[in-house]
C-alpha cells in the first residue's frame, strides 16, 4: 500500500523551516480538512427529512499497534478520543458511497484532522467492505505534513449503531506504525 504526501518540495534539499512546515500552512491544511467536513454537512442536505437518515455522528476511539511503542520508544496510547460526521451520499443494494470528517487525539496525544470518501460493498446485509481515501493530518503523522492515503474499512452496520475497524499500515517515514482503529457511527435520526 503507498500513501502520497502533499508535498511538492523535496525535503532533502530544503532545509527546516520549510513551507510545508510553516504556521501557516498548517493553519490551512487544518482549516481546510475541518470546513470541508461542515460546508458538506450544511450544504448537500436538500431538506433535514430527506437527509436525517444519511448523517451520523462518529465516536472515536480506540486503537491497537501491534508494535505497542513508536520508533522512539514512547508508548502508544490506544484510547483516542474524538468527534465527527458521516454521510452516506448514495447507497444502492450493492455499494455505500460515504463522506467523512473529524478530530480525534491520535496515539501520541496529538490533535488529528481527517477527511475522507469512501466506497463499501455490502458483503451481506451488515457486514460492508469497502476503501476509504482518507486526507489525514497531524503533528505526530508525516514529520506534520498532511498524507492521503487509502485505507482499508470493514464496517457492521445495523440501524442503532454501525462500528467501523480500519488498517493503517506502516509505510517508511510517512507512518512509521502501523494501526487497527475502531470507531462507532450514531445516526442522528432513527425512523
Amino acid at each position: 500500500m503507498r500513501y502520497l504526501t502533499i508535498s511538492s518540495v523535496d525535503r532533502k534539499s530544503v532545509s527546516e523551516p520549510n513551507l510545508i512546515r510553516n504556521p501557516i500552512c498548517i493553519r490551512f491544511y487544518r482549516a481546510f480538512i475541518i470546513w470541508c467536513s461542515i460546508l458538506l454537512f450544511v450544504f448537500y442536505a436538500p431538506s433535514v427529512d430527506a437527509a436525517s437518515d444519511r448523517f451520523g455522528l462518529n465516536v472515536y476511539g480506540l486503537s491497537y499497534h501491534p508494535d505497542l511503542k513508536d520508533s522512539e520508544g514512547n508508548k502508544l496510547e490506544g484510547w483516542n478520543p474524538g468527534l465527527g460526521f458521516s454521510w452516506n451520499l448514495r447507497e444502492s443494494s450493492h455499494l455505500v458511497w460515504n463522506l467523512e470528517g473529524g478530530l480525534y487525539r491520535d496515539s501520541r496525544k496529538a490533535l488529528a484532522e481527517y477527511f475522507s470518501v469512501s466506497c463499501k460493498a455490502k458483503v451481506i446485509p451488515a457486514i460492508r467492505i469497502g476503501v476509504a481515501l482518507s486526507l489525514i493530518h497531524s503533528d505526530s503523522y508525516n514529520q506534520g505534513h498532511p498524507i492521503l492515503a487509502p485505507l482499508p474499512v470493514i464496517t457492521y452496520w445495523t440501524k442503532f449503531v454501525s462500528v467501523n475497524f480500519l488498517y493503517a499500515p506502516r509505510y517508511k517515514d510517512i507512518n512509521k506504525n502501523s494501526v487497527f482503529a475502531i470507531y462507532a457511527t450514531v445516526p442522528l435520526y432513527k425512523r
